[in-house]
């Protein structure tokens, strides 16, 4: 990205490294280019902290929660409509199994 220069004259720190430097105008460039992305990176936590929902990336990583919720949503709904079938077909077993011992006691009142 930045284009280094390579004393030959230079002091090494580490042999396998030479020491590098910038020359005065990539300096600029970089400053330029720090300040333009510290810019864009301040701007975008504003509209993330006043208005999320206007950036796309935002959007996009909010769509896996919301459709694991969406699942899960449905999920539950599921388990409790199937929870209160099964508590509907044992009440009807059960009223139907006590009305028929009504019924015998009932009968064998009836024939003494």
């Amino acid at each position: 990205m930045y284009q280094l220069l390579h004393s030959p004259l230079q002091r090494r720190v580490c042999p396998s490294q030479p020491t590098t430097f910038l020359i005065p105008a990539q300096l600029r460039v970089r400053g330029r280019h720090f300040t333009e992305d510290i810019s864009a990176l301040h701007s975008a936590a504003m509209q993330l902290a006043s208005r999320p929902e206007t950036r796309p990336l935002y959007n996009l990583r909010l769509y896996p929660i919301s459709l694991e919720r969406s699942v899960l949503l449905a999920q539950h709904a599921f388990e409790e409509k199937l929870s209160l079938e099964s508590i509907q077909t044992a009440y009807e077993q059960e009223r139907e199994r006590i009305e028929e011992e009504w019924r015998k006691g009932r009968d064998r009142l009836m024939h003494f």
